[in-house]
Order: C-alpha cells, then structure tokens, then sequence
C-alpha cells in the first residue's frame, strides 16, 4: 500500500513537471508563430524579422531553455508510463492511469510524430540538409534569404505535406495537452477551469490556423518566390 501511494505522488509530480515543461514549449510556438507569420508582409520585413533572435545570449538561452524542456518532458513521459505499467500488478482500482487510456495513446502517439515534424523543421529551416542549395540565398538588402527558401520549398508537395501534417499533430498534441496540463494542475474541473480550458483551446486552434496558413498560402501562390532582377 505503501508503496503505491508513493507511486501515485511520484506520478502526480511526474505529470505537473510534463504540463510545466508543455508550457514553456506552447509559449514558444507562440512566439515562433507571431515571427512567422511576418511572411505575409513579404522578404525584406520576413528576413529582418529573426534578428532579435541574433542579439548576443538570446538564442543560446532560448536554445538552452528549450532542449531542457523538450528533454525533460521526454524523460517524465516515459518514467510517468513505466509507473502506470507496474501499477497494472497493484490491485487498486481507483489507480488511472491516463498513458494506457486511448486518449493517453494519442497523445503519445502524436508526440513522436510532432518530435519527428520538429526535428525535420530543424534539417530543412535551420540546418541546411534539406534544399541545401537555397540556404545560400541572399535578398537585395544583404540579409540570409529565409523568405525565398521557405516559400519555394513549401510549394513542393512532400515539403509542403511534411509541413501540413505535422503541424496537424502539433495542433491535436496541444489541443489534448490543454485538457492533461489543467488536470494535473488542478484546474479542470470547476467553472474557471472550464474557461481556461476553453480559451486555451480557442487559442490553439488560432496558433494552427496560423502556422498552417503558411504551406497552404504557399500552394495556392498566394505567397511566391522573390526573383532578382539581372
């Protein structure tokens, strides 16, 4: 009995560290999302609009910040799922254990999706595997021409659906995590609770419709490559 109760507590800080460190990944979507979506103001303002990002100590502490996160909410996942696993042999029925769930699955499920979507945005946006050729790009005010390569290269149908699908999964991660992160808060259950979980909802459904707005815009010509004149 012992034993499970130190469990439960065990998995009960387990799931608060997952939703702290959800959280600090969902804001930086954010953030990402407000200087994205400075495309649509076209290549000069879009290329000028990551130098905040340069500006000495801010990107290494982003950097830093965020691969803790993302490492961290890793390992609490799979330590919070070994937990749940051995539980199965404690005969206590009021133990849920949310990972065996469908709806656990799922979120498990569309985490590993969206870290391969996040780790392919990495090789393509960042560091130049993908479409290495259009990472030399420079536009006419003598800035790295980021425009250019995220617009040719979302108009190709595998990059473009890469893109598209995986922002889907990190709309459905986001959209059940709201749900997970008040429960394990604590906040899930009374009416404010309710409200919070509605307008964070609302507010995902606003960050994809954001982000996927981008490779669709990018299909439908809506947003074209600049061509330098001579």
């Amino acid at each position: 009995m012992k034993r499970l109760i130190s469990m439960v507590h065990l998995s009960v800080g387990l799931k608060v560290v997952i939703a702290v460190t959800g959280l600090i990944m969902a804001a930086f979507a954010f953030f990402h999302l407000g200087n994205n979506l400075h495309i649509y103001w076209g290549q000069q303002i879009y290329n000028e609009s990551g130098f905040a990002w340069k500006k000495p100590g801010i990107i290494e502490t982003a950097r830093v910040v965020l691969s803790l996160s993302f490492v961290i909410h890793i390992i609490a996942i799979v330590w919070v799922t070994r937990i749940n696993r051995r539980a199965r042999g404690q005969n206590y029925a009021s133990f849920r254990y949310s990972m065996t769930t469908w709806s656990g699955r799922w979120m498990v499920l569309s985490g590993v999706f969206l870290g391969i979507f996040v780790v392919y945005h990495v090789l393509h946006a960042k560091a130049g595997f993908i479409h290495p050729s259009l990472h030399e790009g420079i536009d006419a005010w003598g800035n790295k021409d980021v425009y250019n390569l995220i617009v040719t290269t979302l108009r190709h149908p595998i990059t473009g659906a890469v893109y598209f699908f995986g922002l889907t999964g990190l709309f459905a991660h986001l959209h059940h995590g709201v749900q997970s992160t008040l429960s394990s808060l604590g906040l899930a259950q009374d009416l404010r609770g309710k409200r919070i979980r509605l307008t964070c909802q609302i507010l995902v459904t606003l960050l994809y419709i954001g982000y996927v707005s981008i490779p669709i815009s990018a299909w439908l010509g809506i947003l074209k490559p600049v061509v330098e004149a001579g």
